[in-house]
């Protein structure tokens, strides 16, 4: 009983925020602001299999659709996540909406909030592992041993400022501690994250982006993550990530087209004590990308979108069709 009980309390404490190495895919599930920040209809989707080789350990999917709306100055995205983990099972659908403030030609100041609502479910009768034990089914912490469905509301805030050459943001994805099962053990902490971004050219087929994630919740130390990746051609992307006290991770991503990439992370369990009885964690994310000029090309305005065939791959047609938007949705409005 103990020792499953212990467990339960690693569960609920260890791991309350999904962790993604491949966070840069979608700042959204941390940062509301940052909706409508890569200014492109994307849809993205993660997978990451956690500790391989440990038996009932988290296993995480994720997809979002983000997509800005320039009329209004803001953007939106949709966030729906599953994760189980030991004997639960949860599933997260999130609503995040951005107002967006230019500050600049490419740099931008945005504010959002998140709604969403979580679900979990519990199987408590998988919880007893001896079943000549017949006292966990009378247990009134497990349930007494039956599954159980509980739903929770979560909403967040944030704020993100970018350019074309930096990123930071700051925000608090649970405002509202709250707990499945009323007081005591098991209530969702508040995490408070910040997470930054630069972008190098060191010449010119190759860039150096540094990425930065630093999170704190009470009770626990704080996390950080520092991703470093260089991209070859535009094309190939490799990349390793430091975890404070936990993890080294190597990445790989290419682009197929400007419209899609994949990557790849696999993470070293070094720090900790899970180092020995597990395998390593394994991430994989999607990218698709829907060019902005075919969003607002239906807009007759737009004349920099029907003359260019090419703005997603020539720099010089990108830059004037961005202008142009510009002046169009901010500068004339």
């Amino acid at each position: 009983m103990l020792g499953l009980m212990l467990c339960f309390n690693i569960t609920l404490y260890g791991q309350q925020d999904t962790k993604f190495t491949l966070f840069n895919y979608n700042y959204t599930l941390i940062n509301p602001a940052a909706a409508g920040s890569k200014e492109k209809i994307s849809l993205v989707a993660l997978h990451r299999r956690q500790w391989s080789g440990i038996k009932n350990a988290p296993v995480t999917s994720s997809v979002c659709v983000d997509m800005p709306l320039l009329r209004i100055r803001s953007a939106v995205a949709l966030n729906f996540m599953n994760e189980s983990m030991g004997i639960t099972k949860s599933t997260f659908v999130g609503v995040s909406y951005a107002v967006i403030a230019r500050l600049g030609t490419y740099s931008r100041l945005s504010a959002g909030i998140q709604l969403g609502v979580n679900e979990l479910n519990a199987n408590f009768s998988g919880s007893n592992t001896d079943p000549t034990n017949s006292n966990l089914n009378s247990d009134p912490a497990l349930n007494y041993g039956t599954n159980t469905t509980r739903f929770a509301l979560q909403n967040g805030l944030g704020v993100y400022y970018y350019d074309n050459k930096f990123k930071i943001g700051i925000s608090i994805p649970t405002l509202n501690p709250y707990n499945y099962f009323g007081t005591g053990e098991g209530l969702k902490q508040n995490h408070i994250y910040l997470i930054s971004g630069m972008n190098f050219a060191i010449n010119n087929s190759l860039l150096y982006n540094p990425r930065l994630l630093v999170k704190y919740t009470a009770n626990a130390p704080i996390q950080v993550d520092l991703y470093n990746q260089f991209i070859l051609s535009e094309k190939l992307a490799l990349g390793f990530t430091l975890r404070s006290s936990e993890a080294i991770a190597a990445v790989v991503a290419y682009t197929f087209h400007p419209q899609f990439n994949i990557a790849y992370s696999y993470d070293a369990v070094i720090l900790n004590k899970l180092r020995s009885s597990q395998a390593g964690s394994h991430e994989i994310a999607l990218a698709y990308l829907l060019p902005l000029k075919l969003f607002v090309r239906q807009h007759t305005r737009i004349k920099a979108a029907r003359k260019s065939k090419c703005i997603d791959h020539d720099s010089k047609s990108r830059k004037q069709f961005y202008k142009d938007i510009e002046r169009i949705f901010y500068d004339q409005n």
